[in-house]
C-alpha cells in the first residue's frame, strides 16, 4: 500500500496529532513561569503604589499642617508677648474646630499656654514631644504616634514662634489619621 500524506507532506494524523503535543507540552513547561513572572509584577507594582499613596497622603497632611501652624503662629505672636494665656487659649478654642484641627501652644520651658480641646492646665509637659523639641530649635518639628489622650494615630506638626532671633513659643497642629488610613485600607 501506499502511504497516503497530508495535504503538506508531512505525513500521517498520528504525526501530526504527536507535533501537537510536543507543543502543548512546551506551553505547560513555559506557562508556569511566566504565570509566576506576572504574579511577582503584578504584586510589586501593587506594593510600590499602596507606599506612593500612603507617602502622598501622609505628606499632604503634613502641608496643610504646616500652613496651618504658620498662620496660627503670627495670630498667637502679640498674645504671647503680652502674656495673655487665656486669650490664647480661647483663640486655639476658636480656630480648632473651625478648621478641624487640633491647636496647642507650648511655652519654650514646655508648658501647655493654650489647647483647642484639652484642659491646658491638666496637660503634662510638651518639652520631650519630638516635634516640639525640633520646633525648639527653630526648626518645622513633624511627628506621626498613637495619641493616649485621644486614643488614635495623630500626626503632629509644630511652628516655633519667632520674636527676633529666639522663640517664643510653638504652635502645634494635630490631625487624627483614621480618615487617612480608612482611604489607605480601601484600596489595599
Amino acid at each position: 500500500r501506499r502511504r497516503r500524506l497530508h495535504r503538506d507532506g508531512s505525513g500521517s494524523r498520528l504525526q501530526i496529532l504527536g507535533q501537537l503535543m510536543q507543543r502543548r507540552k512546551l506551553l505547560w513547561q513555559l506557562f508556569p513561569s511566566y504565570l509566576l513572572i506576572t504574579i511577582i509584577a503584578v504584586v510589586a507594582v501593587s506594593l510600590y503604589s499602596y507606599v506612593a499613596l500612603r507617602d502622598f497622603y501622609l505628606d499632604e497632611t503634613v502641608t496643610a499642617l504646616t500652613a496651618r501652624a504658620r498662620l496660627l503662629s503670627e495670630r498667637t505672636l502679640p498674645l504671647i508677648e503680652a502674656g495673655n494665656d487665656e486669650a490664647l487659649d480661647d483663640l486655639a478654642r476658636e480656630l480648632g474646630p473651625a478648621v478641624s484641627t487640633r491647636i496647642t501652644v507650648i511655652a519654650p520651658s514646655g508648658v501647655v499656654l493654650a489647647d483647642s480641646e484639652e484642659d491646658r492646665a491638666a496637660m503634662d509637659n510638651h518639652a520631650d514631644r519630638p516635634e516640639v523639641f525640633a520646633a525648639m530649635t527653630g526648626e518645622v518639628g513633624v511627628s506621626r504616634r498613637y495619641s493616649y489622650t485621644l486614643e488614635t494615630n495623630m500626626m503632629y506638626v509644630a511652628v516655633p514662634v519667632m520674636t527676633d532671633s529666639d522663640v517664643a513659643a510653638v504652635v502645634r497642629t494635630s490631625v487624627p489619621l483614621t480618615a487617612t488610613e480608612r482611604r489607605l485600607r480601601d484600596v489595599q
